[in-house]
């Protein structure tokens, strides 16, 4: 055995650029890796899901080469150390890798391919003006704001092995409640053996869901930039460092918003429960009682032919009743909270 090991990495997920190009081209990224192994004297391995003890249904941390090599070390049903340990040097590809830029260079967005050419600029794939920012990756994204729209795309982004090419475009919505579930998506899709990742990732969904759930604290946006940067310096492999690094991005470009939520006590985007209430509008209802009815904490009061009401100490801000009114009758309130009835009234008797 040769104390080199090169390891091909088919373990990325479904509707990658990786498992794109897979159905393209592997026999010729095949070819290249076989010729570069032969000349380096290095012995080739294949880890693909569902072969030599990968699990089918592979975690997605296994993208990350670290975290395949560690997994392939320590699997019962491989005989040889896939790590940088003890005189063996492993070393991981992805197709994407393999390939000219002419072909592995392609994005996804919404399940469409763009090939990215030397020209090619991020409003280019997204196809809007009115972009919030860019998410470039879906495993470990990099953040690309709405300033940068026309910029063209730096070819950098896809040297790392993390990079699926899967881009979401996110239009205008409230920053704390995307990162809440940015922060919670990637604590899942993390292997949990490292601290830094496996921690950082879930303070990060708690303090943001405090935010929004209306228990900000002063230090919050503090804390998120504390634990975002030792992740991007501390983790153990890059996905737990450049999800670090993409908030600690996000934060400094968002870092008003989340200071309205916190001092002002204010969800501008009204997409927060702690800062908003739901209404019913009393010159629109028409007495339909379809929201009281769906209503599974009885916080709407009234009958078929009366505007109804909606009892803010029970209501538990679900959006069930904004959601069904066929009127379109419910409406979302901040800080100044439209006039409405004290109790139900009969429809069309409302005066201001």
């Amino acid at each position: 055995m040769s104390d080199r090991i090169y390891v091909f990495n088919c373990c990325y997920p479904e509707g990658s650029i990786q498992k794109i190009l897979e159905s393209k081209y592997y026999d010729e990224a095949i070819s290249c890796l076989n010729a570069k192994a032969e000349k380096d004297g290095a012995d080739l391995f294949f880890a693909r899901p569902g072969e030599d003890g990968i699990p089918s249904d592979f975690p997605p941390i296994m993208a990350e080469p670290s975290a395949l090599c560690n997994f392939l070390s320590n699997s019962n049903a491989m005989s040889m150390p896939y790590k940088r340990i003890d005189g063996v040097n492993a070393e991981v590809f992805s197709i994407v890798d393999l390939l000219p830029s002419d072909k592995s260079h392609i994005l996804i967005r919404d399940e469409s391919v763009f090939h990215v050419s030397a020209n090619t600029t991020w409003h280019d794939i997204a196809g809007l003006d009115d972009v919030m920012f860019i998410a470039a990756g879906l495993l470990s994204p990099r953040f690309i704001p709405g300033s940068c729209i026309n910029d063209i795309i730096d070819p950098s982004i896809f040297t790392s092995p993390l990079f699926d090419g899967i881009v979401r475009v996110i239009k205008p919505s409230c920053p704390v409640v995307w990162l809440r579930d940015e922060a919670d998506r990637s604590r899942i899709s993390s292997c949990g053996k490292c601290v830094y990742c496996r921690l950082g990732t879930k303070q990060v969904s708690c303090i943001t869901d405090s935010i929004s759930s209306g228990e900000a604290e002063s230090d919050d946006i503090k804390n998120i930039t504390y634990v975002s940067d030792a992740m991007s310096i501390a983790s153990g492999c890059d996905y737990g460092k450049r999800f670090g690094s993409f908030v600690s991005s996000y934060m400094e470009f968002y870092k008003q918003e989340f200071e309205t939520h916190i001092r002002r006590r204010k969800c501008t985007y009204l997409e927060c429960r702690g800062y908003i209430s739901y209404h019913v509008f009393p010159d629109i209802c028409q007495g339909c009682d379809s929201c009281r009815t769906i209503c599974s904490e009885n916080a709407i009061e009234g009958a078929k032919g009366e505007i109804h009401v909606i009892l803010k100490d029970l209501c538990n801000k679900c959006g069930m009743c904004f959601e069904m009114c066929p009127q379109h009758a419910i409406v979302k309130a901040g800080i100044i909270k439209p006039k409405t009835p004290k109790v139900p009234i009969p429809v069309g008797t409302w005066k201001r």
